[in-house]
């Protein structure tokens, strides 16, 4: 997916052309995000134009610039996800309690479509391993996130975060 700015219109249109056509159910998409040359985005930049309240920098500090994005399909929709490394040394403690900003992005941001009224965050867990979530309206719709080993795995519904895990071995 190459992205001429990454403004989060042009990342969310992106992501929407990806959906079309749509893949087989159950089915994850890996997708590589490239900026205008040609060059993979960094994590921290793609984060940011969805989560502007949490800076470049403060990113930066706690994940790596690699990262993969991948979209989820299943009966209820197309759910975007990515999966981001922790950098070597970070204490995950702290980088749990800086991603407690994401709920206050606004999970629907993340979203190819609107996906309705969001619960409160709650604690869950995957694998041994605590996650937070908030299940939305739209059916199949819930931002899930968590460090689980030594990646930050985001998705839009708990069956992709469920299906990316094994792909990384854990």
């Amino acid at each position: 997916m190459k992205l001429s700015n990454l403004l989060y219109l042009t990342v969310v249109s992106a992501l929407q052309e990806k959906t079309v056509p749509k893949p087989t159910q159950d089915t994850l998409a890996e997708i590589v995000v490239l900026d205008g040359a040609g060059s993979q985005v960094p994590f921290k930049a793609y984060l940011n134009a969805f989560a502007p309240n949490m800076t470049v920098d403060e990113i930066g500090k706690w994940f790596e610039d690699n990262f993969s994005a991948f979209i989820f399909y299943d009966k209820d929709g197309a759910w975007p996800g990515f999966v981001a490394k922790l950098k070597n040394g970070v204490n995950i403690d702290d980088a749990r309690k800086a991603l407690l900003t994401l709920e206050a992005s606004g999970a629907g941001k993340f979203y190819l479509s609107d996906p309705g009224t969001f619960t409160a965050f709650k604690a869950g867990q995957l694998n041994g391993n605590p996650t937070r979530y908030s299940t939305a309206t739209q059916k199949g719709a819930s931002f899930n996130y968590g460090i689980i080993g030594e990646y930050f795995i985001m998705s839009t519904s708990y069956t992709g975060l469920k299906a990316s895990t094994p792909l990384l071995g854990l």
